[in-house]
């Protein structure tokens, strides 16, 4: 069930990465002077989400390998390969990818949130909270960084340390239903 659950967040996440794709591939149809080269972005980023819309997980993989190098280096879709390597159960491979972005950037949330989803679905406990503990050195208000110590302190029966973290989780983003949950 831990198994699934991870898969859908990273789900998640992968469908967020690919929602905040910057606006020349979203929108490279619109502006003549890059037709040419975004054209085959937008190519890609259309069969990506047909993939994904199929449910094609190893299809929209297999994209990958034949991405346009105007995206080879956007981070959204480093982000967004990651996370379906994950979903693939390609852990390997994911955090490859997620330590090369971290090394890049390491102060991007969304980066570290990545590796510490990966460190999760490999078991690492040790790597994920050392990825959580400098999510909320950056961002103490971090809703997921908070929901998942918060989740963590429920197992060891501390309530009232988690039942804080919920309240930080809620600062931020007060209709999220798994804090309210927690809380």
């Amino acid at each position: 069930m831990k198994k699934y659950a991870v898969c859908f967040t990273m789900m998640i996440f992968a469908v967020a990465a690919f929602a905040v794709l910057p606006p020349s591939v979203l929108y490279a149809e619109e502006t003549a002077a890059a037709a040419a080269g975004d054209s085959e972005a937008v190519a890609f980023v259309k069969q990506l989400q047909d993939k994904l819309q199929s449910n094609d997980l190893n299809g929209a993989l297999s994209l990958f390998e034949t991405m346009p190098a105007s995206l080879s280096d956007d981070v959204n879709m480093k982000i967004l390969q990651s996370s379906l390597l994950v979903s693939a159960g390609k852990y390997d491979e994911a955090k490859k990818i997620g330590d090369a972005l971290q090394a890049s950037d390491s102060s991007n949330i969304d980066i570290l949130e990545l590796n510490a989803q990966i460190a999760s679905a490999r078991g690492d406990k040790a790597g994920k909270s050392a990825l959580i503990s400098k999510i909320l050195a950056i961002d103490p208000y971090n809703a997921s960084a908070n929901i998942q110590q918060a989740q963590e302190q429920a197992l060891k029966k501390k309530y009232k340390i988690a039942g804080n973290y919920y309240r930080k989780a809620l600062t931020r983003e007060p209709d999220n239903a798994d804090a309210l949950f927690g809380y």
